[in-house]
């Protein structure tokens, strides 16, 4: 008996050992270094209100003011208004028009935008009454699109013949459309690789291309001339993307996928928060995983400038964020709409 007591108090002895083993190599190589340091100053945001919202399908379509306007992916012709307190909330509908199963809100300069990629097709009106004044067809098939004006827009589209993802620019007014194919610059195949994120700041008129998988953005003019390409701070210059060809449907997938390395941005007055998915070889793995790291970088120079920490709300990254004047931050973190206050 006594030696039977012995062998099993080896047995769950060795067992323990090796649960602590695999733990501990997991968290030595979540820990590998990234290849740099943020050096610059490192800021706490502080959280100020939350909003429950119900649901994960809520995105932040514009700020006007101090009102925000949220979007549905599920509901699009459902906008919902609150202020910068959250203290007053109001849903409104979009009406004038059929029932539209998917579509994309943008709000801007007293206008909406709603966007059917599906048809080719925008929707605008007057946020004053949100009925639907005007539908204009598109030649490009998008995925991302920035409203300029009313008539407008730079998008994000794909070219067959090269099997890549080109920024154009097109007037609904007049149906001009023009292609600028040299901007997004591919590293392998032209779709995965060139994957990113299109923002504009109204403040200096400049729009933004960040990529999602290497450590790149580029600043361009409303007429989509390049005025700079810049790095972030971190090390990754190539996209780290892994493809397979589907032979049968002449299609490229992701066989590995890939963690991104710029994870969401906003630009306001002249710069642009991303937030990043690597830690740096200075910070805490641990806590890293517990804050929303933005790097923020001048779009005038491309410098970087500081770093602000974002508490996790609730355990849920930030999805969707945007800057509601200078020392305010707001965003959606799974299913509540979150602010902060941020260091200027």
């Amino acid at each position: 008996m006594k030696k039977k007591l012995i062998i099993c108090g080896l047995l769950a002895f060795f067992a323990v050992a090796i649960v602590w083993g695999l733990a501990y190599s997991a968290g030595k190589y979540k820990r590998l270094p990234n290849g740099f340091t943020r050096r610059g100053p490192q800021q706490r945001a502080t959280p100020l209100h939350s909003l429950d919202l119900g649901y994960n399908s809520f995105y932040i379509a514009g700020i006007s003011g101090d009102k925000i306007f949220l979007g549905n992916s599920t509901a699009p012709l459902t906008v919902l208004v609150t202020d910068s307190l959250f203290s007053k909330i109001d849903t409104v509908h979009i009406t004038g028009m059929d029932v539209l199963m998917s579509g994309k809100l943008t709000i801007d300069s007293g206008h909406f935008f709603l966007t059917d990629r599906k048809q080719r097709a925008i929707y605008t009106g007057d946020i004053s009454n949100w009925q639907v004044t005007a539908k204009m067809h598109t030649r490009s098939f998008f995925d991302v699109a920035i409203f300029l004006s009313r008539h407008t827009l730079i998008v994000r589209t794909f070219k067959e013949s090269v099997a890549e993802y080109t920024l154009a620019k097109e007037n609904t007014t007049d149906t001009s459309l023009s292609f600028f194919p040299s901007i997004l610059q591919k590293q392998g195949d032209g779709v995965f690789s060139n994957d990113g994120m299109l923002q504009y700041d109204a403040r200096s008129s400049k729009l933004v291309y960040i990529y999602f998988y290497r450590n790149e953005f580029i600043v361009l003019d409303t007429n989509l001339t390049v005025l700079s390409r810049h790095h972030t701070i971190d090390t990754c210059s190539t996209a780290k993307i892994e493809v397979s060809p589907v032979l049968s449907e002449h299609a490229l997938v992701i066989s590995k996928n890939p963690d991104p390395v710029n994870r969401k941005s906003c630009v306001f007055n002249n710069k642009i928060y991303i937030l990043s998915s690597l830690a740096a070889d200075n910070e805490n793995y641990d806590s890293f995983a517990e804050q929303n790291v933005a790097d923020i970088y001048s779009l005038q120079t491309g410098k970087y400038m500081r770093t602000i920490y974002l508490p996790v709300h609730k355990g849920q990254k930030i999805k969707n964020m945007r800057l509601l004047g200078e020392g305010t931050l707001v965003a959606i973190s799974g299913d509540y709409l979150v602010s902060y206050r941020v260091p200027g």
